[in-house]
């Protein structure tokens, strides 16, 4: 049975509530994020969400946020990344990318983000990102997941599906590509 919180995240500007993207459960609280820039942390129990913090640049869209134990990360478009040590102050980083970041987990000691142009970038605490792996352009990755020492990033080709898969995270190899069915938006790893 699902219970509404007594304080939903809000939209910082309007008062209308966010379209949010992405949640991760940290250390004791969750944090979400969502299309106005913003990011949203509440308790354990996720019954009460406290003020809104905005670490993106003029209400660009949040697309993915990571956990490290100490770290959370958040992507989102034109290239924005912001760490923080507490979830509630926010570091811009040095990301320089002109791509679309649409998903991030960390796996292996790293932060991994994919982006729409079929890059994979990484980061040790989201401060400072590599150049990019992967296929590029015309694919397109919108969600990355890792289980069973296997990176997994799902999107699109031209249309297609597609799905691509890396055990060191740097070579990237074709899995799968099906005809007639429109973009993966989403994976997740089952143990």
């Amino acid at each position: 049975m699902w219970t509404a919180s007594t304080t939903a995240p809000r939209d910082t500007g309007g008062g209308d509530t966010d379209a949010l993207n992405d949640v991760i459960y940290g250390t004791d609280f969750f944090v979400t994020v969502g299309e106005d820039g913003s990011a949203h942390k509440s308790l354990a129990d996720a019954s009460v969400w406290g003020a809104d913090t905005s670490p993106g640049i003029d209400t660009h869209p949040l697309t993915g946020i990571a956990y490290d134990g100490n770290h959370t990360v958040i992507v989102g478009t034109y290239g924005e990344s912001y760490w923080s040590n507490d979830a509630l102050n926010w570091s811009l980083d040095t990301f320089t990318e002109a791509d679309h970041l649409q998903d991030v987990v960390y796996a292996n000691n790293q932060f991994s983000a994919v982006s729409n142009a079929g890059r994979v970038f990484h980061s040790a605490t989201g401060a400072l990102w590599d150049a990019g792996f992967g296929p590029g352009f015309p694919n397109e990755f919108y969600n990355i997941a890792y289980g069973s020492g296997r990176y997994v990033t799902v999107g699109s080709l031209n249309g297609d599906t597609v799905a691509y898969w890396s055990s060191d995270g740097t070579t990237w190899n074709a899995s799968q590509t099906v005809s007639g069915v429109w973009n993966l938006f989403g994976i997740a790893y089952l143990p």
